[in-house]
């Protein structure tokens, strides 16, 4: 990090080049000068982090080089001297961001102060640049993944930002359109094995994506979700016809599968979003009760299905996912059993059909879980068979809460586990560092966890504080020391991560009540 001081007194310069020439304050390399000619020229040509400099100075004065600085966006803090006099002259620099002032007469301290937090903000906005420039480079490397990822927040969770944040997100994600419509291609197959039906979806899904680039696409279960916008705000209902029927016979040319599209009415607002998936499921539903292999628009709907429940599905998979990511196995069970007197009012095809969307939607969920393989393998295959062959839709719903208690138990034998490994890790690095200074910090690092969480957690798991138990862990240690060893009392102190002997003697009175001196007699004498 580079520091220019520009200041006409040349004792006061020469006072400053000295205060921070330090190498522990991190300055790599110091420019000074009581020329402002010269402190000009190296502005320009070093371009140094932070400029400490005289605000009044004759023909260059302080306030020109802040100017220099703000005018050509350069990446230097300005640090005002300035006596009591000049400080009306030095609020009209405000406008020029200047970092801080130092007032005459300099007190070293409180410019060391001042030029350690400009060193921090500086590491601060640095950290932060780097960040963004992560983001952004993640962002342009996976942008369809992300834009895939915007289109499932919009269809399946609450939509929490303003109009303001969605329209920027539109234009960060370029879907910008007059009019949006949401098309929904589901697909049915005699004898579907699950892995066939991941299958099925997701060359759906690359077929859409190879072939109609216009489309923002996102699987869900049997169906694939495609956004279609247009520029024309009047929809011309032949020519969308027209389209999605030659989608939808290229893939069943492709394919062995019959497909089902639902299409809903436009809308200039893409907040609702929501409502087109509840449109183009009804769609769906009324298509596989009339066993109709057709293209459905919304609008031509009977108006029985207006107000159907094919939408409540959705929410309750979601609602379902969450509960079994939760591990509570009490709620897992009552959304079951409220949702099976629902079905139980539905055809055994419908009552099916829901559990297999259920099941495709909850292994898509199990995939990105750290459970292990065997695990995995069982859920997916040994019990799920049970499921697939079973006809009696009571019994086939038994065993689907049964495959579900089987994924909660196995989630939190997990969730357990990677406890037990954090928790050790905690007493670990203490075992291997209370002779240290550490803090939370450090051994969040370690852990790789948020330092407010990670303190949490401990409190939570242990009962204990995370300084509470690195502080019984260094008396430990010091006991043993001062009963087995004739070190004094300030090296143990030292050895047990306390520099200040003062400091630890406070500390082994208020835990063991009684000094170090006092222990170390006392020990000795039971031993004697």
């Amino acid at each position: 990090m580079k520091l220019l001081i520009v200041d006409d007194e040349p004792l006061l310069k020469d006072k400053l080049a000295q205060i921070f020439s330090s190498p522990s304050l991190g300055i790599h390399t110091l420019f000074a000068t009581d020329k402002p000619e010269e402190g000009m020229q190296l502005l320009k040509s070093k371009k140094p982090e932070i400029l400490i400099t005289d605000i009044h100075m004759p023909y260059i004065s302080g306030i020109d080089m802040a100017q220099y600085i703000y005018d050509n966006q350069l990446d230097t803090l300005v640090i005002f001297i300035s006596g009591y006099s000049d400080f009306e002259y030095a609020k009209s620099a405000i406008d020029y961001k200047v970092f801080d002032y130092l007032l005459k007469p300099v007190d070293p301290k409180e410019a060391l102060t001042c030029v350690k937090r400009a060193i921090n903000h500086i590491l601060e906005k640095q950290k932060h640049n780097e960040m963004y420039q992560i983001f952004q480079n993640y962002f342009s490397t996976h942008f369809d993944l992300a834009r895939r990822q915007f289109l499932e927040r919009l269809l399946f969770h609450p939509i929490t930002i303003s109009n303001t944040q969605l329209n920027a997100m539109r234009q960060q994600f370029h879907i910008t359109a007059a009019v949006y419509i949401l098309f929904a291609f589901s697909f049915s197959i005699q004898n579907l094995y699950s892995e066939e039906e991941f299958y099925y979806t997701y060359a759906m899904d690359q077929f859409l994506n190879r072939k109609y680039t216009s489309l923002l696409t996102y699987p869900f279960g049997k169906t694939v979700y495609a956004l279609y916008g247009s520029e024309a705000k009047e929809q011309d209902s032949d020519k969308l016809l027209q389209l999605v029927r030659s989608i939808k016979n290229e893939m069943e040319v492709n394919y062995p599968i019959r497909i089902y599209v639902g299409i809903s009415n436009p809308t200039d607002d893409l907040s609702k979003i929501q409502i087109l998936r509840k449109q183009v499921s009804s769609c769906q539903e009324y298509a596989l009760q009339q066993k109709d292999n057709r293209v459905v628009f919304f609008g031509d709907l009977p108006a029985a299905f207006s107000k159907n429940e094919y939408f409540n599905i959705i929410d309750f998979i979601t609602q379902l996912i969450s509960s079994v990511r939760g591990g509570d196995k009490n709620t897992v069970d009552g959304l079951v059993d409220s949702f099976i007197k629902r079905l139980f009012e539905k055809p055994e095809g419908y009552i099916s059909d829901s559990i297999d969307l259920m099941i495709s939607n909850i292994l898509l969920f199990i995939y990105d879980l750290p459970l292990p393989s065997t695990e995995k393998e069982k859920i997916q295959n040994n019990i799920l068979t049970n499921i697939h062959q079973q006809k009696d839709m009571t019994l086939k719903l038994e065993y689907f809460k049964y495959w579900l208690k089987y994924i909660v138990d196995c989630i939190n034998d997990s969730q357990a586990e990677e406890n037990n490994s954090m928790i050790h890790g905690v007493y670990d690095y203490i075992n291997q560092n209370f002779g240290e200074s550490i803090g939370l910090t450090d051994i969040s690092d370690y852990l790789n966890r948020n330092p407010s969480y990670l303190s949490r957690f401990i409190k939570q798991h242990t009962g204990k504080t995370f300084s509470k138990i690195l502080t019984e862990r260094r008396i430990e240690e010091a006991k043993k020391l001062l009963k087995n060893t004739n070190l004094k009392v300030p090296e143990i102190s030292e050895k047990v991560g306390y520099p200040n002997v003062r400091y630890f003697t406070r500390v082994f009175s208020t835990q063991v009540s009684m000094t170090p001196s006092d222990y170390r007699k006392i020990t000795a004498a039971f031993i004697n």
